[in-house]
């Protein structure tokens, strides 16, 4: 068994959470903060998850299939998320409990607890009308890789979808891949051995996910595989006006249009992705000359930056408060409203790029909302060499070598790369403190947002680091 209580908050908002203590919060930023602590996991239990990380699950005691799986389909973007549908209802007693019990069963590594907790976290789980039935799903790519129902992928082309169904009566199903609210594949009777596998194109901004029907009515469906939204196009206009380019200095690092590999641990959705509606991913993904409404948490609050600040994303990560996807915010006319780091705000403005940096463009100050404080959201820890269009707007913190200096800038190098283009860490003349004093040689760790500011189309170049306050530049050696 795994350890739970009951949450509810005084807006109405239910959980269940999975942790041996209970705690008291009175609302979801308490519990968001409970969470991104370690304290546990939770079980969505209202009909609509938020964007959470700690959230592992979401209500689906009123799941039938396949009548209402688009409403599945539903919760999942609403929490931007591959969530294991859930059930906590009691086994049918007499007058205690309701007369269709929903089941919900792990993929684990065997029965002990911290097992249990592990399959929960990665949300490698199933849904089902009854306690006999076990259904898991699996994702192949092209080079061989897995990935488990709750977990998400980038887009890649040709997926092979495995699927492993039983049922502890030997009653024999219907088996089928969903994608969205709509099957896509069908079989009538599953293998002796319970396996099925479907080769197919994985579409973009999509939630594949298995389901098995018996005659009887009972039923089961997995987690699903979220296959997110194809990059968007490169967007290289310069349309706010025709500043002249900064002083150059030495080289700054030009990262390429697209993802760099990786040995740092970031997931592959740490670049463009989707979101559900409402999100500031999805927002990003509509093109240039768009309007966009989001909800997101400011990383570099007004007063920093002159006209423009940055806000961004939590990161789809249950273990860690990490910044996700995130945007420039400039005011074209008025004072941004009291905004601190961590705060979440409403923003609606157009989608617009200066010098090859997207940006959302706000006409006044009225198109920005505080929505209420949070905790501030923590850097994604990357590479030098890692620095390019795919981190854009990132709150990023990394360690480099000093290779040069100038008026308002420390030229970093990759410890493990030396060889590769120095990064550009600026402390712009807007902050009320001075770039400190340094040696070639020293390592220095930085924090601070990816941003752009290219010289000339089509605005490809440009990629610094856009330090906040003194302490995000620390040396960690003499």
């Amino acid at each position: 068994r795994i350890p739970a209580w009951a949450w509810q908050s005084e807006a109405g908002d239910d959980a269940i959470i999975y942790s041996p203590q209970p705690a008291a919060f009175a609302d979801q930023s308490g519990l968001r903060q409970f969470l991104l602590n370690g304290g546990g996991v939770a079980q969505w239990t209202n009909k609509t998850p938020p964007i959470m990380a700690g959230v592992v699950a979401t209500f689906a005691d009123d799941l039938e299939a396949p009548s209402n799986l688009s409403q599945l389909v539903k919760r999942w973007r609403s929490a931007a998320a591959p969530l294991i549908p859930s059930g906590n209802t009691n086994p049918p007693l007499p007058g205690l409990s309701p007369p269709a019990p929903r089941y919900t069963g792990l993929a684990a590594a065997g029965p002990n607890l911290s097992q249990l907790l592990e399959a929960l976290q990665a949300r490698r789980g199933w849904l089902a009308s009854t306690p006999t039935i076990w259904l898991t799903l699996q994702a192949e790519l092209p080079d061989g890789q897995t990935r488990w129902m709750g977990q998400q992928m980038q887009p890649t082309g040709n997926v092979r979808f495995n699927l492993f169904y039983g049922d502890k009566t030997g009653e024999v199903a219907g088996l089928s891949l969903w994608r969205n609210g709509s099957p896509v594949q069908q079989l009538d009777f599953p293998p002796a051995d319970g396996r099925w596998s479907v080769t197919l194109d994985a579409e973009p901004d999509s939630f594949y996910f298995g389901v098995v029907t018996q005659a009887d009515g009972d039923f089961a469906v997995t987690a699903p595989i979220r296959i997110l939204a194809a990059p968007a196009s490169t967007q290289t206009g310069d349309n706010r006006t025709n500043l002249p380019p900064v002083a150059s200095g030495n080289s700054a690092a030009s990262g390429a249009k697209s993802a760099n590999s990786s040995s740092h641990g970031i997931e592959p959705s740490h670049g463009q992705a989707s979101g559900a509606p409402g999100s500031l991913a999805a927002a990003k993904l509509v093109g240039l000359d768009r309007w966009v409404e989001f909800r997101a948490v400011v990383i570099a609050p007004p007063g920093l930056f002159n006209n423009s600040m940055y806000v961004a994303e939590p990161a789809p990560n249950p273990e860690s408060p990490l910044a996700g996807l995130g945007v420039n915010v400039y005011l074209r006319s008025g004072d941004f409203p009291v905004l601190q780091e961590g705060d979440w705000v409403l923003v609606r403005g157009m989608l617009d790029t200066f010098r090859g940096e997207m940006e959302v463009l706000l006409q006044e100050p009225g198109q920005i909302w505080r929505i209420g404080p949070d905790d501030p959201l923590q850097p994604l820890p990357i590479a030098v060499a890692e620095i390019g269009e795919s981190l854009e707007a990132r709150l990023v913190t990394f360690e480099g070598v000093v290779q040069g200096w100038s008026r308002d800038s420390i030229y970093l190098s990759d410890p493990s790369n030396p060889n590769a283009p120095a990064v550009r860490v600026t402390v712009r003349s807007s902050l009320d403190w001075r770039r400190p004093y340094v040696n070639k040689g020293e390592i220095w760790r930085v924090t601070g947002v990816v941003s752009q500011f290219a010289t000339e189309a089509p605005w490809n170049d440009g990629y610094r680091i856009l330090v906040r306050y003194k302490t995000d530049l620390q040396r960690i050696n003499d």
